[in-house]
């Protein structure tokens, strides 16, 4: 029998026991493992298998997801910085591991030319003001700047490790910071150089105010400076218990240069008075949870920060994840934003109180600081985004990754978009549309209140007029159809189907009085017998119905309802699959392809817009062409009686009579059918490339230029503003009747 004392288990320290597992005596042999495995059913397993296929772990499906429009694979170490030329925002600079700096075209990523001679890793890049000139820095203190017409490099300098790398914001002068502590300034590219000698500590970052004549840069202790770029000396230092305690990692600066943003490791963000160098606020993600300093600097440092230009806030982007937004009237925070790991950069957008983030996952994210919501991310990195840059419109995003890849995302987000591109048709339609209804009303009036001009012709163009009327109405309406709105498909259906129907009870009121009034001219032996006129009641009907049956095809079926997967592919970005955003139901996106099939609008414009144009053109020809005959007639009864001077007057009068109709039909109708055509062109190829502006200002001025035609037809003709100018004759001398009554009174009073 074996001893209990060398059966005893010896524990040391702290160890204790967890569980006794009784070993069998005997080992077991191959045959007594091949028993036990002949109860496996392995069928289960496989079935297993396949009940696993199609499904992808989430580092697969992250690897998947790229909402990029273009990826930018040169680099082949990571992409540490990258910033857009000022100027036309075409073009990018970024700078790698792989000691590499590229220019390129951020619409096709074709590589415009390599920034070559670097000795380490470039960390720096950006482009002159006025883009005509890029600079790359790497970290052993290289700095290169290139001329980007002649993709050649114009001047170099090697200072002490790179921190920093600025332009000047209206003059080829560059700015940098470096590890032992001095800022230099050189003036491109002659390189006259100025050096502003810091503490004995990194200059770790820096930001030249917008007046261009100061600078204010952070030290790796803690201290601000702000330097006259000019003097070359130190106007205020900011330093001790108000100042940092530590590293300064970020710096931005409001429009205006009277306020300083800065953030440190020592987890505040702290707002400066640039003139005063007053420190008017500190802001921290401190939540109440205690945390000694050592803690809070490790864990939460600040890493970004910046000025929303349309609103006071302000945001401070934390290591932890934290976007903290801060209203600065009250000083006190408004939204808290949570990232799941750290965020490396902000940027605000300069016309929105939007917001872009990047962060360690690899993710762009925007956000709205007035809710404090998330509007939309953007993925496809496969590693942390290290740096990124907005265009001026904010509708794309220029991201470095540590994948070694840059890319390009389109930001298109419905209510920035559609929203400025209504703002400009309103602009436009509002001052017009005003007009229009005023014109119409006072014609109206003269045709209501002249009991003369109550006749059947003048019902038809009254009819014309109100048409008008409703036109000058819609016609703001008729340009937003081309923008997506988030609407439900009934709402949808309304704002697309009732514009449509004013616009084509227009069209065939003017038809029917241009063919009234062409038939009265053809033959004006019997004009009371002409149908339009004998039957007016019927016509009025026919060119009011008709458009009506017409524009309600899509609310009885005839739209694209179902098939709304296919037709708003590029329409509402939330609903789109490509963007992770905040979801947005397809059947809650409105675009004119959701209630117009294509069939309906070729329909519309071929055999409606086109024919009815083209009538008016053939019935306007056909009269210029009547009235020559008759001048000439006019003129062989002048010559009869040696009347040369009458001759050349009416000859001279038809002339004009012909420019005006002809310069009359250019103006109204031209860009109109500019824009059909484009139309046309984009309903072919559903992703055209095309000046949006451009489009908005074409389409608005082709609907205004046809609402203008009734009002020539009226206002020339002084039977229909004789009333109008009556009335405005008497409350012109009514209110210059009081005034002089008012004078005299006060010169009886002063008398």
């Amino acid at each position: 029998m074996d001893n209990a004392e060398e059966d005893a288990v010896q524990l040391h320290g702290d160890e204790e026991i967890i569980e006794v597992i009784d070993l069998s005596d005997t080992e077991q042999t191959p045959d007594d493992l091949a028993e036990e495995f002949e109860d496996v059913d392995f069928a289960d397993a496989g079935n297993q298998d396949q009940d696993d296929e199609g499904w992808e772990t989430e580092d697969e499906m992250e690897a998947e997801q790229d909402d990029s429009e273009l990826t930018f694979s040169k680099h082949t170490g990571s992409v540490f910085c990258v910033s857009l030329d000022p100027a036309t925002n075409n073009l990018a600079i970024t700078g790698a591991e792989d000691d590499k700096a590229y220019v390129w075209s951020v619409s096709d990523g074709e590589v415009l030319f390599e920034c070559t001679g670097h000795k380490d890793s470039v960390t720096c890049v950006g482009f002159s003001h006025d883009s005509k000139l890029a600079a790359s820095g790497d970290m052993s203190g290289l700095i290169k700047v290139w001329k980007v017409e002649t993709k050649e490099e114009i001047w170099s300098f090697e200072v002490g490790d790179l921190e920093w790398l600025q332009w000047h914001p209206g003059a080829p002068v560059l700015l940098a910071g470096t590890a032992d502590g001095n800022v230099w300034m050189w003036k491109i590219p002659s390189g006259e150089c100025k050096m502003f000698q810091g503490p004995n500590c990194q200059a770790t970052s820096g930001k030249i105010l917008p007046d261009g004549k100061r600078a204010m840069v952070g030290y790796d202790d803690g201290t601000l400076r702000l330097w006259d770029l000019k003097q070359g000396s130190a106007i205020y230092v900011i330093k001790g218990h108000d100042g940092h305690q530590g590293a300064l990692t970020s710096m931005e600066c409001s429009k205006d240069g009277t306020l300083v943003l800065t953030g440190s490791v020592d987890g505040q963000a702290k707002l400066i008075n640039t003139s005063t160098g007053k420190i008017l606020a500190s802001f921290s993600a401190e939540n109440g949870e205690a945390k000694n300093a050592m803690e809070e600097q490790d864990s939460n440092s600040v890493e970004s920060v910046g000025f929303c230009n349309v609103l006071p806030l302000i945001a401070v982007a934390y290591l932890d994840g934290t976007l903290a937004i801060y209203d600065l009237s009250t000083q006190s925070l408004r939204h808290r934003c949570k990232h799941e790991v750290g965020i490396v950069h902000l940027q605000w957008e300069e016309s929105t109180a939007v917001l872009a983030t990047c962060n360690l996952s690899g993710v762009v994210t925007l956000w709205d600081a007035r809710s404090g919501n998330m509007v939309s991310e953007y993925r496809g990195h496969s590693a942390e985004i290290l740096d990124f840059t907005l265009n001026r419109e904010a509708s794309m995003a220029v991201t470095a990754g540590g994948d070694h890849k840059a890319k390009v995302f389109c930001l298109q987000r419905p209510d920035r978009n559609s929203g400025q591109e209504a703002q400009l048709i309103y602009a436009i339609t509002l001052p017009l549309s005003a007009t229009i209804i005023l014109a119409n009303l006072l014609i109206i009036l003269g045709i209501v209140s002249t009991r003369q001009l109550h006749n059947p012709s003048n019902y038809l163009y009254l009819s014309l007029l109100v048409a008008d009327l409703c036109m000058g109405v819609a016609l703001p309406f008729i340009p937003l159809m081309s923008l997506s709105r988030p609407l439900g498909f009934s709402s949808c259906l309304v704002v697309h189907i009732f514009p449509n129907f004013l616009f084509l009870a227009f069209i065939f009121n003017l038809v029917l009085v241009y063919y009234e009034r062409y038939l009265s001219i053809v033959s004006p032996v019997l004009p009371g017998h002409f149908w339009p006129r004998s039957r007016f009641v019927p016509a009025l009907l026919a060119v009011w119905l008709l458009p009506l049956v017409y524009a309600l095809l899509p609310a009885f079926g005839w739209n694209n309802r179902d098939k709304l997967d296919e037709v708003s592919s590029g329409c509402c970005p939330a609903a789109n699959n490509t963007v992770h955003s905040v979801a947005m139901p397809k059947d809650n996106c409105c675009i004119y392809h959701n209630v117009f099939p294509d069939n309906f609008i070729y329909l519309e414009v071929y055999g409606l817009l086109g024919p009815a144009i083209v009538s008016i053109a053939a019935m306007t020809g056909r009269v210029l062409w009547i009235t020559r005959g008759q001048m000439r007639d006019i003129q062989r009864q002048q010559r009869a009686v040696n009347s040369t001077e009458q001759q050349r007057k009416l000859g001279l009068r038809y002339t004009r009579s012909v420019a005006a109709v002809s310069l009359a039909f250019l103006v109204c109708w031209l860009p109109y059918i500019v824009y059909t055509h484009l139309c046309m062109i984009f309903l072919q190829n559903h992703e055209p490339q095309v000046n949006r502006t451009a489009y908005i200002v074409l389409s608005s001025t082709g609907v205004i230029g046809m609402s203008t035609v009734p009002l020539l037809l009226g206002l020339a003709n002084r039977e229909y503003t004789n009333p109008a100018r009556r009335l405005l004759r008497k409350v012109w001398h009514r209110w210059h009747r009081t005034h002089q009554q008012r004078d005299v009174n006060l010169q009886v009073f002063h008398s």
